[in-house]
């Protein structure tokens, strides 16, 4: 029988300034000394810095790589600078935290995802979509080892993103009926836990949605 993964961050921190505790959420993940935070030039100032004090105050070495696009050069520009690194943070949305998912992941280096919006899926997945000269492109990655995302900066985020973020997840829907279909008619691999975990997620949106 051929074996399954299914990848998922080892912990999930949600709530109004947990953010503040990034550095002692690290330190309790085995996580020590240097870190680099990825993030971009307008979401450093909404998490970046608040992020880089309170890893500072940690006692964390923290080196800072703001990046424009979710580009191979981007990329490039992260994996640069994370040698000296225990950890990589992404700080921003679903481009910064991808361009940091798939440098760390090239590098062999632990991830954390700090989102500052909702806008889809990507915060916690086992992919990264980067561009090219020919448009977007999938590409695989390891999921986050831990998620932080702190609601007080989520819930302030421009209302179409988090919208965006939900019809990502209700999406699910129409995806799992594809993947069963894929499985019937053409033996694609299809995993009855992960499937149940998606759908699970896109009622638990629905029902919130009033």
């Amino acid at each position: 029988m051929d074996s399954k993964t299914i990848q998922m961050p080892r912990e999930v921190h949600i709530g109004p300034n947990v953010l503040d505790d990034i550095g002692e959420i690290c330190k309790n993940l085995r996580l020590f000394d240097e870190a680099l935070v990825v993030s971009g030039y307008h979401t450093f100032d909404v998490a970046g810095k608040r992020t880089v004090d309170a890893l500072e105050k940690s006692d964390f070495g923290v080196e800072v790589v703001k990046v424009e696009d979710a580009s191979m050069e981007s990329v490039e520009k992260v994996q640069d600078k994370i040698a000296n690194a225990s950890v990589v943070l992404g700080v921003g949305g679903g481009k910064i935290i991808d361009v940091a998912k798939l440098a760390s992941t090239n590098a062999h280096n632990y991830f954390i995802s700090v989102p500052t919006t909702a806008s889809h899926d990507g915060i916690a997945s086992p992919m990264a979509s980067i561009k090219n000269d020919k448009g977007s492109v999938s590409k695989s990655a390891n999921s986050p080892m831990a998620v932080v995302a702190d609601t007080g900066i989520i819930n302030t985020s421009p209302f179409r993103l988090i919208a965006s973020g939900c019809a990502d997840i209700v999406s699910n829907y129409t995806a799992i009926k594809d993947w069963k279909l894929a499985y019937r008619l053409r033996n694609e691999p299809y995993s009855e836990s992960a499937s149940a975990l998606s759908e699970m997620t896109a009622k638990l949106i629905i029902n919130s949605s009033d």
